[in-house]
């Protein structure tokens, strides 16, 4: 069973671009739902969520913004947070509720605890080793970097209160080592038993065509939930989903088709 998945065939350059776009349609449908629910400052009108957004970013980056108890709210924390909370639905009312007071120039420690927890320096450093291990390649033409760079960049536009001018190389572009993992198609061996796929349709970490497109390579059922979400699989987020899968490691040579779970 795979849940998150990652497509064998994309390169580094196209699962990021693909990642930002699904960031992007993440928080256009979160500010969807704050206007619904009436829970932030956002709205549903895409270019008015963003301009918004960008106001509260540009008012932190110019002051930034200090608790009572003397934490420093800036506009870089607030898309950290942002991009912490996105992928997960369940987690959008807590999102809502510090935009909202942080727009209100009223954070308090409930807000500092959500930025912190976005922090996660130990992880981040071990995902980049692991990244840099995968997809290093050290003697790639530099200036097809900084372009490749640029349109990953602006495939999400709310973050990007501050244009850049400049796309500087990255800690992977200086690895000595090349990666070791190149896109390929998958070869099927009849060796391997039947697989099933779980993918959400609005999954910005792991897009869904990444699921659909390896679930067709691996000619594998796919469960798709139809909502917003990365990974999922036997957490008692959707029942549907689970007893799919429960039913999949109870008897996994049984025969299956796709299904959606709503």
């Amino acid at each position: 069973m795979l849940d998150g998945v990652v497509n064998l065939k994309e390169d580094d350059f196209n699962q990021r671009i693909n990642q930002e776009r699904g960031f992007q349609q993440s928080f256009l449908r979160f500010a969807d739902d704050c206007e619904k629910n009436g829970s932030c400052p956002l709205t549903s009108e895409p270019n008015w969520a963003i301009q918004r957004y960008h106001r509260m970013l540009h008012k932190l980056h110019d002051a930034p913004f200090v608790t009572p108890s003397g934490y420093e709210i800036s506009a870089d924390d607030v898309i950290t947070l942002t991009r912490n909370l996105l992928p997960w639905r369940e987690r959008w009312p807590e999102l809502a509720t510090a935009l909202r007071k942080i727009d209100e120039g009223k954070a308090d420690d409930a807000v500092t605890d959500l930025i912190d927890e976005s922090y996660t320096p130990d992880a981040d450093d071990a995902r980049t080793v692991i990244t840099c291990a995968d997809m290093a390649k050290p003697d790639a033409d530099q200036q097809l970097l900084r372009r490749q760079r640029q349109q990953i960049n602006t495939a999400a536009s709310f973050p990007n209160y501050l244009p850049l001018h400049e796309y500087p190389l990255e800690t992977c572009d200086f690895w000595p080592y090349p990666g070791h993992v190149e896109p390929h198609a998958p070869v099927l061996s009849t060796a391997l038993p039947s697989l099933l796929f779980i993918t959400q349709r609005y999954d910005p970490v792991t897009p869904y065509r990444n699921a659909r497109e390896m679930a067709s390579s691996f000619k594998s059922p796919l469960i798709t939930r139809e909502g917003d979400g990365h990974t999922l699989a036997l957490t008692g987020v959707d029942s549907c989903v689970d007893d799919a899968v429960v039913d999949y490691l109870l008897s996994p040579k049984k025969q299956r088709r796709d299904k959606s779970c709503h």
